[in-house]
């Protein structure tokens, strides 16, 4: 999004709020956007839904049923969709936001708003060179059915479409 001459109006009116229910992946209007809070209602057993042993991969215990995603457009209609996520890290749960170009493909940022990691391998996350790496990253493969984007210990190639 891009702030002209200081205009934070004019930039928070290209992206609009939606509710996506997660059971369905169709948008809802089973609360309202203004106020809705995705982390309380994960937390809230009639909001969320707890989490399987193999769905759990991010540690967090249960999901919100309803999730918040916010649709940013211009003048030629969609460009990116801002996804909220969340896991936990080394030391602390981490809450960010993945934003995806409008391929609905490929990643056009990462960011965390909100986590308690510590300076070194924790707090990687904060440092420009590890946000970059996200960025043109390809979610799916071919068929689209399965995400493949990973994270990996180490480093991953440069060339890799996937790994991070």
């Amino acid at each position: 999004i891009a702030v002209v001459d200081g205009d934070l109006d004019a930039a928070f009116a290209q992206v609009t709020p939606k509710l996506v229910d997660m059971a369905t992946g169709q948008f809802t209007d089973a609360f309202d956007t203004n106020v809705y809070d995705d982390v309380k209602a994960a937390k809230d057993p009639a909001l969320s839904v707890a989490l399987t042993g193999d769905q759990d991969i991010a540690s967090i215990r249960r999901q919100a049923k309803v999730r918040t995603v916010y649709l940013v457009e211009g003048d030629n209609g969609l460009e990116k969709v801002v996804l909220p996520v969340h896991g936990y890290g080394l030391w602390s749960t981490l809450y960010g936001f993945i934003a995806l170009e409008a391929d609905l493909n490929t990643v056009a940022g990462l960011g965390f708003y909100s986590h308690a990691e510590t300076p070194g391998l924790g707090g990687e996350v904060d440092t420009p060179r590890w946000k970059a790496v996200w960025n043109g990253k390809q979610v799916f493969g071919a068929d689209a059915s399965e995400p493949l984007i990973g994270l990996i210990k180490g480093t991953a190639s440069p060339s890799s479409k996937h790994d991070i």
